[in-house]
């Protein structure tokens, strides 16, 4: 997976300037997603100026960007079952198709016709007339369906085979429909499977380092879903567009807030409040969440390390705009920690599969297999390793992941309390019932003197 998308990606030819500039620019940001293996976040804040996006065209190819890497299995398997041979199709036929049934089953505002309408068009003027009737008919029988077309019991009567009917009710492949099914009973799997193709949660965090952040946070609080010290979390679509007056774009550019899932920042919380503290290093810090929410609280950050260049220089970027203290940071792999003088307290954001943030982060699943399982675990393992050896006698290390996955969590906790000197302080996992419909995964330890 790639951490940016060039601007020469979003080349399209002269058929596709018929469409809407955000169709235009979702259906451009899934090429370079699904196809050529970019990071979604990335591509989306890699779109160029010349695509000329106002405000609601961006929006709206985010949630279509996001939306479609989310359903893709389920938005391919209902537009099939009214194709013969779907697999003949050119595969942006298809995509064309799926996106416009995304408009149809997910976003009530769109109008069915202008849905179908852009649907046939495009494909009239790329691929002619014959696709394009094919086009409009299937669409049209998708309209038809109604509320059939978001019902599980319509594709499991089409879908006879329950691999299959689960891999694309739940639109994941099916090494991690096998994966949650193997690892929990079947009613957890299938509620962590029914959670990551929903919308998540909005997450907010108050920057508490700025004399008006608790005049802030109290009135975000009045809207929010819920709160967990300066961590907010909104039901999809209901961020407050501004608060007191003041744009919510303008307090995100003036660094007052910052958008953060629910599920980090509850995690984090929790490992503050059982005593992990400064002065920290931050040995996989990012683009530096996690160590701006420690600094926003008053702690201490004096180091912060990433093996990456580019998410280095997007840390610079965010402490600028927070005003907050810069920590030193430098280059370094967590697995061979660099510093001479071993630190009080780790902060380990480890690399893991994400498993935990597929709502959040649909496109995961594009850049992982199951063979990155057992990858990761020895990376960590490595990283535990130099963790273990660089911190000094009675220092803290906080162990964190955003995967459901044992082998890089619990397991991978207990390997380090079997063959190092570590003490469990603390162990936590987000619950079922959280409202950022992502899980974390945390543990404090402590090394023996």
């Amino acid at each position: 997976m790639t951490d940016h998308a060039p601007a020469s990606f979003f080349v399209f030819p002269k058929w596709m300037r018929r469409l809407s500039p955000a169709r235009r620019a979702a259906l451009a940001c899934l090429e370079n997603v699904i196809d050529n293996g970019c990071d979604a976040q990335a591509v989306l804040n890699s779109i160029p100026a010349s695509l000329r996006l106002n405000a609601v065209d961006r929006s709206l190819c985010t949630e279509l960007t996001y939306g479609y890497c989310r359903l893709e299995g389920r938005l391919l398997a209902l537009t099939g079952f009214f194709l013969k041979k779907p697999g003949q199709l050119p595969p942006l036929v298809r995509r064309i198709l799926a996106l416009a049934a995304l408009e149809l089953t997910t976003l009530d505002r769109i109008p069915e016709y202008a849905s179908v309408n852009w649907a046939v068009d495009a494909v009239r003027a790329g691929f002619g007339s014959g696709l394009a009737g094919l086009v409009n008919a299937v669409l049209r029988n998708v309209c038809r369906l109604g509320p059939d077309a978001s019902r599980p019991e319509f594709f499991a009567k089409n879908l006879k085979d329950r691999m299959r009917f689960l891999g694309a009710w739940y639109s994941q492949p099916s090494w991690i429909i096998e994966h949650f099914l193997k690892t929990y009973s079947e009613e957890r799997a299938l509620a962590f499977l029914e959670t990551f193709v929903a919308t998540p949660s909005a997450g907010l965090r108050v920057n508490m380092s700025r004399p008006d952040a608790n005049r802030l946070l109290e009135a975000l609080s009045l809207t929010c879903t819920a709160r967990l010290g300066a961590a907010l979390a909104f039901a999809p679509r209901e961020v407050p567009e501004s608060v007191y007056g003041e744009p919510l774009e303008a307090l995100l550019a003036e660094g007052r807030i910052s958008r953060q899932g629910f599920g980090a920042q509850e995690a984090m919380f929790r490992l503050m409040e059982a005593g992990f503290s400064g002065p920290v290093w931050d040995a996989c810090c990012g683009r530096g969440g996690k160590s701006c929410m420690l600094l926003e609280q008053g702690a201490a950050v004096p180091f912060a390390s990433d093996p990456n260049a580019r998410r280095l220089a997007g840390f610079r970027r965010e402490l600028e705009r927070l005003r907050l203290p810069a920590p030193f940071l430098f280059r370094a792999d967590a697995a061979l920690p660099p510093l001479r003088m071993a630190p009080q307290a780790v902060l380990a954001d480890i690399p893991c599969s994400g498993l935990g943030t597929l709502a959040r982060r649909p496109d995961i699943k594009y850049h992982r297999s199951a063979s990155d399982l057992a990858r990761l675990a020895g990376l960590q393992a490595r990283i535990a390793g130099g963790l273990t050896a660089a911190l000094r006698p009675g220092g803290k290390l906080a162990w964190l992941t955003c995967t459901v996955n044992p082998g890089e969590n619990e397991l991978a906790v207990r390997a380090m309390l079997a063959h190092s000197a570590f003490e469990l302080d603390y162990e936590f996992a987000t619950p079922p019932d959280s409202p950022g419909a992502e899980f974390f995964y945390a543990a404090l330890l402590r090394k023996g003197r």
